[in-house]
């Protein structure tokens, strides 16, 4: 392949003389200095090709506004025909930047990243290999977004035809007489103006796509970083609202949540208990045992409370000290007792040695309980855990080990205030 760039520009026509070449056919040659740039000798052209390019292009420097054409050349003599040649001269003249370029049989089209606004098959063969070279031709260029034209000296089959249609040809000529050329050349000026317009189109295609997936990639990143964010909004959430010993909530968060739980009884007139917990002869456990095991204990309890509790809305929270809530959204008091009754089986299936205790040779905890509506009376939040700490108090004096439902000074409000049940030793 010996690719020929033309750039005649405003080279005006009488610098164009004619000459022949060796087979009777009319060659252009520029200033008096002959060309055999489209004499074919042996099917392959001459080293003056590349010269008479050369000498085409530096006759004008300036940028082609008009469109981009290459012409391939299948042909034994390129553009053999004195009608192509003046077509071809005619659209240089137009500021078209025109690129001849001879392509040889089983030619690697190295070349095929080039993007011309329309491309000028020209062939004088007919033949089926012919037509195959051209079809490949134009695979190679993809000349579904690159109009396409054919030019050629004999008549091709309607089959042809039909194949080079299938393959994106848009026009066929052949024998073109003079009376049609400013027909030609307006056609195939339509033809590259298409060809920049779908250049253009694919253009666009291509920095919308080049957008899209900029977009996709700014947004993957914003959920990345929204993703990060909300980790970091747990692991912050779990620094403020959890014990850090337990690993279950604190009181700061007991406080939230109880608030939220009073509102929604209030809206929904349902009673709301409260489990106030307190693990029996704590002190006595950390001296005889040393700090260590005394939140070993801690832990230990907090997870056999989590476990005792079956509803997924019951919630359980370090109050402070040894001390722990069970915060139970609407249930009555009769329901808060049989919870109550699991928080201690629960303790005592852990069966946790106490070596200090005066009432068991396992760890026992003791439990008040405490149930308001909410909606019935004045009364707040504070007024159920205050009348669960009473009732604490009340299973103290009791002897500890066990579940009591102390009064409130709000009595009213509280449900089957007398219950007081022990737990059996183990």
């Amino acid at each position: 392949m010996a690719p020929l760039k033309s750039s005649i520009g405003n080279v005006a026509r009488d610098q164009c003389q004619s000459s022949r070449c060796s087979d009777g056919e009319d060659l252009l040659s520029i200033d008096g200095v002959e060309s055999s740039g489209f004499v074919c000798q042996d099917n392959r052209p001459s080293l003056d090709n590349l010269k008479f390019a050369e000498k085409f292009a530096e006759s004008n420097a300036e940028s082609f506004s008009a469109g981009k054409i290459l012409i391939l050349s299948l042909a034994r003599c390129a553009l053999a025909s004195p009608v192509y040649r003046s077509i071809w001269t005619q659209l240089c003249d137009q500021d078209y930047s025109v690129e001849v370029v001879t392509v040889e049989e089983n030619e690697t089209f190295s070349w095929k990243t080039r993007r011309p606004d329309l491309i000028i098959i020209d062939t004088d063969k007919v033949d089926e290999a012919s037509m195959s070279q051209i079809q490949d031709l134009l695979i190679a260029f993809d000349a579904n977004f690159i109009p396409a034209v054919i030019l050629t000296q004999k008549a091709l089959l309607p089959q042809s035809l039909n194949q080079l249609k299938q393959a994106g040809v848009l026009d066929c000529w052949w024998d073109v007489p003079n009376t049609d050329l400013d027909r030609v050349l307006r056609t195939l000026e339509n033809y590259v103006a298409l060809g920049r317009r779908i250049q253009a189109l694919r253009q666009s295609e291509s920095q919308l796509q080049a957008d899209v997936q900029e977009h996709d990639r700014d947004l993957r990143r914003h959920h990345t970083i929204q993703a990060a964010m909300r980790q970091e909004q747990k692991a912050l959430e779990r620094l403020v609202y959890l014990d850090e010993l337990t690993q279950i909530p604190n009181r700061r968060y007991l406080d939230i949540t109880l608030t939220q739980e009073w509102q929604r009884s209030q809206r929904e007139q349902q009673p709301l208990a409260l489990i106030l917990c307190d693990i029996d002869y704590f002190k006595r456990y950390n001296d005889a045992l040393g700090h260590p095991s005394g939140d070993r204990c801690l832990q230990q309890v907090a997870k056999a409370l989590t476990r005792a509790v079956k509803r997924p809305s019951d919630f359980v929270a370090r109050y402070g000290g040894e001390e722990f809530v069970v915060l139970l959204p609407n249930t009555r008091l009769k329901g808060a007792m049989r919870v109550a009754q699991s928080l201690h089986r629960a303790m005592s299936a852990m069966a946790l040695f106490h070596p200090d205790s005066p009432i068991d040779t396992h760890l026992t905890i003791s439990l008040g309980v405490s149930c308001l509506m909410p909606y019935q009376a004045s009364a707040t939040p504070e007024t159920l855990l205050n009348a669960a700490d009473e009732a604490l108090y009340k299973a103290k004096l009791l002897g500890r080990n066990c579940t009591a439902a102390g009064p409130s000074r709000s009595s009213s409000t509280v449900l089957d205030s007398s219950a007081c049940l022990p737990f059996p030793s183990s």
